[in-house]
């Protein structure tokens, strides 16, 4: 009898881990898969950091070049914002200069006021989400307006550089390849700079 019983709980026990261990299957692999995918989205971020650092430091090189080709000193290219500047006093007229670059610098600043007063309201009932909204509204346009005066740059750099309508057009949309061009291609600066504002300038400014 205490055989009976024992042979009876050992199949049972057996029978008991059996189902236990087919039940794992599906959560086990669930967490192979979602370890898989962590894999996946770290080698495509590490892939895309590694990509956006090599793409900022040719256009910063390629900046220097340029700015050189221009009558500049090349170690300009390195100053954040002030790069923007030369680049634009090369490529544009003095007038179309000052509008493009103090825009953008305005459009930014305003931006970031804006989106921190949003971050209060967004906390106060009522009155606070239509705030937000308006806010939203304001900075969307203050993303645009930097957008198209940047467009201008990327217009009036091959330009300078006497490249034809179909890199210009190019450089709106990947910039990258024109600056590479005018960089280390033949193309040599002319000073043909692109008015939208004013009247052209008589002469190369100096920065």
């Amino acid at each position: 009898m205490y055989q009976l019983l024992l042979s009876s709980s050992n199949s049972f026990s057996s029978t008991d881990l059996l189902a236990t261990s087919i039940m794992a299957i599906p959560a086990l692999f669930a967490s192979l898969i979602a370890l898989v995918g962590f894999g996946i989205a770290l080698i495509i971020a590490i892939i895309f950091v590694l990509l956006e650092t090599v793409l900022v430091v040719l256009a910063v090189i390629c900046n220097w070049k340029i700015m050189e080709k221009a009558g500049e000193p090349g170690w300009k290219a390195l100053i954040p914002f002030y790069n923007m500047y030369v680049l634009y006093s090369i490529s544009t007229n003095k007038v179309t200069k000052n509008v493009c670059f103090f825009t953008i610098i305005g459009a930014s600043a305003v931006s970031m006021i804006a989106n921190f007063i949003a971050m209060i309201f967004v906390f106060i009932p009522y009155i606070g989400p239509i705030i937000v909204v308006f806010i939203r509204i304001i900075t969307t346009v203050l993303f645009i307006a930097p957008i198209v005066f940047i467009a201008f740059l990327n217009v009036g750099l091959p330009k300078s550089f006497g490249m034809e309508s179909g890199l210009r057009v190019l450089s709106i949309f990947i910039p990258i390849v024109p600056r590479i061009m005018m960089a280390f291609g033949k193309w040599q600066y002319t000073g043909d700079k692109l008015t939208i504002f004013g009247k052209p300038d008589d002469d190369i400014p100096t920065v």
